[in-house]
């Protein structure tokens, strides 16, 4: 099992449209209408742990400006 895990990290350039193309073709080829109550809750469990560590007041606050260009703050280009 290592052994397979190391060679898909090494080859993830192929490894991720591979894995992409053989979930599209058993998405055609195999009946897939109970994955529909599966959609929130995956959803959920993939967003969660990024949104456990987010500090909402640190997002409120507004930050320091540096992720926004000045047209943002004065609507003025240069």
């Amino acid at each position: 099992m290592h052994g397979l895990l190391a060679k898909l990290s090494k080859n993830l350039i192929l490894a991720i449209p591979a894995a992409m193309l053989l979930g599209f073709a058993a998405g055609l080829l195999a009946p897939s209408a109970w994955m529909k109550s599966l959609i929130v809750p995956l959803t959920f469990l993939m967003v969660y742990p990024m949104m456990v560590s987010l500090k909402l007041a640190k997002v409120l606050e507004g930050g320091d400006g540096r992720a926004c260009p000045e047209f943002c703050v004065t609507g003025v280009t240069r």
